[in-house]
């Protein structure tokens, strides 16, 4: 029996991985902090910024292939195509240009989901209640909703404002990740626009599907990170 280089034997629910995604996020710590999940800076000191926008920026480089198809509700991504996915644009911070919002005090995080081999998410039809009470965008049907508060009260009282770019929403129609050619995983930015300076926030950021289940506890379905921005 020979084995496919591109395709695991073991998938899904068969798989130590499962079928139940969680998030990621980027920029990431440094590695020697390899057990912290501490985004800090300090907006009026550009060294304190560098390391975070290089980080981001080298996320970002595969996604400057523009000879990828694009692809819709009627092109979705399949064993053989992978899909375009243009970096967020327009007027926000959460580009290259604007740094990330980091020099301004007003981070801007990527979020994506990880990628799970033949995963295909479901979506809602409607939004439970838990998630239209986050909702910053009309509901659209055929996405992977995100959100992401405080982790505990104090938490939620310091987070300030979040937005989303540029949506709140991830297409469904860039799944599955069958270790396609030039794959790129789609994202989201989630912006902290007015975070309470010198206070260390805990954040936690969830994806809602019919097919993923949320867990805090067990750290399933999401992700967690925190924010000290001086």
């Amino acid at each position: 029996m020979t084995l496919d280089d591109q395709e695991p034997k073991y998938k899904l629910n068969d798989s130590k991985i499962g079928s139940n995604p969680g998030l990621g996020f980027r920029p990431a710590p440094p590695s020697e902090a390899v057990l912290s999940s501490i985004i800090w800076f300090n907006e009026s000191r550009s060294e304190t910024i560098e390391y975070w926008v290089s980080k981001l920026n080298d996320v970002l480089e595969p996604y400057h292939d523009s000879t990828l198809e694009t692809c819709s509700r009627n092109e979705r991504a399949n064993r053989s195509k992978a899909c375009y996915f243009p970096i967020p644009s327009g007027n926000h911070s959460c580009t290259p240009k604007g740094l990330f919002g980091f020099d301004e005090g007003k981070p801007c995080v990527l979020l994506k989901l990880n990628n799970i081999f033949d995963w295909i998410p479901i979506p809602y039809l409607e939004p439970p209640s838990m998630l239209r009470n986050v909702l910053r965008f009309p509901f659209e049907q055929n996405r992977v909703y995100i959100s992401c508060e405080g982790a505990n009260p104090s938490d939620r009282d310091n987070i300030g404002e979040v937005e989303y770019f540029p949506h709140q929403g991830i297409p469904t129609f860039y799944y599955p990740f069958t270790n396609q050619n030039r794959y790129l995983s789609p994202f989201l930015f989630v912006q902290f626009t007015s975070i309470t300076r010198g206070v260390l926030v805990k954040i936690e950021c969830r994806a809602w599907a019919q097919n993923i289940a949320y867990d805090k506890d067990f750290k399933t379905g999401g992700v967690h990170f925190e924010l000290l921005v001086d």
